[in-house]
């Protein structure tokens, strides 16, 4: 049984997953949410590198730019459900589709509520305890 089965049976009530796990099976009519704890939740942040001898830097720097802008955040936003850094995304994609998807208001608020990886000081240890909990204890 994979994880989207035992979330729409109900079997697991939570799960890590990626947040485009959310808006794709709403499409079903499976009731998830996000869980948004006092803590704040463990993320992560996916982006584009440019590698030290790339051949073709103006055209990586081309797509950096292009990623970061409104346009593609507002498509990553919504259609994805996947947050964006950038603030006019947000606004084009409008508060009523972002509390929809369960998603923090702007980014600042995504980044204030959030703890990524390098928040952490002991990586081994929180390598092992992600382990532990996916294993189930």
């Amino acid at each position: 049984m994979t994880m989207w089965d035992s979330l729409e049976s109900g079997e697991i009530v939570a799960a890590v997953t990626w947040d485009g796990l959310v808006p794709y099976m709403r499409k079903f009519d499976i009731p998830v949410r996000f869980m948004n704890p006092v803590e704040g939740v463990m993320t992560w942040a996916c982006g584009r590198v440019l590698l030290k001898d790339a051949p073709k830097e103006a055209m990586a720097y081309e797509l950096i730019d292009s990623m970061l802008g409104p346009r593609a955040g507002e498509f990553l936003i919504n259609d994805c459900g996947v947050p964006h850094s950038n603030r006019i995304s947000f606004e084009r994609v409008g508060a009523a589709r972002i509390a929809e998807l369960d998603l923090p208001s702007d980014p600042e608020t995504l980044f204030a509520n959030n703890h990524f990886w390098d928040d952490y000081e002991d990586h081994n240890e929180t390598t092992l305890l992600f382990e532990e909990i996916r294993a189930g204890f």
